[in-house]
């Protein structure tokens, strides 16, 4: 069984396969946030925005704070030599168990979608039960997974992609593990803070570059009925970019086709993407 190595509570620690399976959203146990970002051919994107959300998180729950951003890249570029990886997926996590406080970093191997998926699209279900985050926690990314974990299984029992979840109110607030922007009437919706959607990295990164193409972004929650009725929609999140919705509760999206302006808004969302690229090894 191959072993890993992870940064733990200010050291480099090596640890078993099953060990490190542990260090998962969901599994676990006490209070905490974390932070996923993509690394590819050895760099990191949108390290500052992830590292901003992840501070904030442990300024909310009084948890321990990783090192300055500088000392955060070097650990992490120590880690992607360590463990001979230039491609995969990065952690950040902070947590309370009782009194005890911890920190790690560590990185996961990963196996990006293919380019025929993007031009295919996702295909997404309903998950029966209802999500009410408070607005006052859309900014912190909690380790306390288990709701979204079991949507995303239930999406994979009902084979999609992905789970999209609905607030009390009957109004779609986001994915299991995705944020969700939707076209209708040429104009670009995507659920508010207000509804209980968490505020994605990668959905602020698509706001910003929407803004900057003169498009329209009401402020605006939507039903399961206006994401069937769009004219295209996406889900984002900071390991897939932008990825095309194409169906929805078994049925075609508009044409079933990645939309104009969703190809538009990916095209930009990836040269936006390395101009905000940090080098780690």
């Amino acid at each position: 069984m191959q072993n890993s190595i992870i940064f733990l509570d200010g050291q480099f620690k090596t640890i078993s396969q099953d060990g490190f399976r542990a260090f998962s959203p969901g599994l676990i146990r006490g209070l905490g946030v974390f932070e996923t970002l993509l690394c590819e051919d050895g760099k990191v994107f949108f390290l500052a925005q992830h590292y901003r959300r992840f501070l904030h998180g442990c300024d909310r729950y009084v948890l321990p704070q990783p090192m300055s951003l500088r000392e955060t890249k070097d650990i992490l570029g120590q880690l992607l030599r360590d463990n001979k990886l230039r491609d995969g997926r990065i952690r950040m996590m902070s947590w309370r168990k009782g009194w005890e406080l911890h920190f790690a970093m560590l990185v996961v191997p990963r196996s990006p979608f293919p380019e025929k998926v993007y031009r295919r699209g996702f295909s997404a279900c309903l998950y029966p039960r209802r999500l009410d985050r408070p607005f006052q926690l859309a900014k912190v990314k909690s380790l306390d997974y288990g709701f979204f974990l079991r949507a995303y299984e239930y999406a994979l029992k009902n084979d999609c992609h992905e789970a999209l979840l609905m607030n009390s109110r009957g109004q779609v607030v986001e994915g299991s593990r995705s944020n969700i922007f939707f076209v209708k009437d040429h104009k670009l919706f995507t659920p508010s803070l207000a509804s209980g959607c968490l505020a994605g990295t990668t959905r602020q990164t698509v706001l910003t570059l929407a803004k900057s193409l003169n498009l329209k972004i009401p402020a605006a929650s939507g039903t399961s009925v206006d994401l069937q009725s769009s004219e295209e929609a996406f889900l984002t999140n900071a390991l897939v970019g932008i990825m095309p919705l194409t169906h929805f509760l078994g049925h075609r999206i508009s044409d079933g086709q990645p939309g104009h302006l969703t190809q538009r808004l990916a095209q930009g969302y990836r040269k936006l993407s390395q101009e905000h690229a940090d080098f780690l090894i």
